[in-house]
C-alpha cells in the first residue's frame, strides 16, 4: 500500500492544485510543503478550499471524504 494511501500524503501531491505547495516548491515555501503536504494535510487551507476553480472545491471535499471514510474503515 503507497504512502499516499495510507493518508499520509496529500492527495493533490499526484495533480496538485496551481496553488499547492508543492506545485510551486522553491526555498520560500519548502517548509509549508514539507507539512502541509505530509501528514498535516488536514490542516491545509488550499487543500480545504482548492484553488478557487471551478470544481477544485468540490474535488477537496471529495478527497477529504474518501480519507475521512477510509480512516474510519482502516481505524
Amino acid at each position: 500500500m503507497s504512502y499516499a494511501v495510507k493518508g499520509k500524503l496529500c492527495p493533490f501531491v499526484k495533480q496538485p492544485l496551481n496553488n499547492c505547495y508543492c506545485f510551486n516548491l522553491n526555498s520560500g515555501s519548502i517548509n509549508s510543503a514539507i507539512y502541509y503536504c505530509s501528514n498535516h494535510y488536514r490542516a491545509c487551507e488550499i487543500f480545504k478550499k482548492g484553488s478557487g476553480q471551478p470544481g477544485d472545491e468540490e474535488r477537496s471535499q471529495q478527497l477529504n471524504g474518501y480519507h475521512n471514510s477510509h480512516k474510519e474503515k482502516n481505524g
